[in-house]
């Protein structure tokens, strides 16, 4: 982020790879924000142990997808890559944000005996904390891309000069098991 200290303009200038990358995800955003508003369905299919399992190894393997999709998103940004470059690696982000976000649906969508609604959800907020980390890193670059200067303030970096700011996905366990 560079702000010309030389100019009127007291706002930040972006990278426009940066705010190309804060326009595409602004749909995702909308999209998975709307995901986790669903609630889980009355009725529906009881889950068995091979549609739990296939949800659990569905889970692992497209949170490492999604990661690996996050690190070419952050490859375009670092090479400054052309704006219908950052719209290819944003949409291949999503398509595997999408295979998370089914998983989710599919979880919501079982029904059952009162102890497989327990198990229902304790699967259902393991998506749905997975799904809210990855909303807010999502809601953190747009906010930013929106104003730079503010999410400066925010972390207390330095709002003249050139300050690199990094936006990391990280993901944390933040269960509660105790129910």
């Amino acid at each position: 982020m560079k702000r010309d200290t030389n100019s009127t303009d007291p706002r930040p200038q972006l990278p426009a790879a940066v705010i190309a990358l804060g326009r595409a995800l602004r749909p995702t955003l909308a999209k998975v924000s709307t995901t986790l508003r669903t609630s889980p369905r009355a009725g529906g299919d009881v889950a068995t142990i091979a549609s739990v399992e296939r949800c659990l190894s569905r889970l692992a393997n497209v949170c490492g997808d999604v990661v690996a999709k996050v690190e070419e998103l952050g490859q375009a940004l670092a090479n400054g890559s052309e704006e219908s470059a950052i719209y290819r690696a944003v949409r291949a982000f999503e398509a595997r944000l999408q295979v998370l976000q089914d998983g989710y649906a599919e979880v919501l969508a079982w029904g059952g005996m009162k102890r497989a609604r327990r198990g229902r959800d304790l699967l259902a907020e393991v998506y749905r904390d997975i799904l809210t980390q990855i909303k807010d890193w999502i809601e953190e670059i747009v906010e930013t891309v929106d104003d730079p200067l503010v999410a400066l303030e925010r972390r207390g970096l330095p709002t003249k000069g050139e300050v690199n700011l990094t936006i990391a996905l990280t993901f944390i366990p933040h269960l509660n098991l105790s129910n």
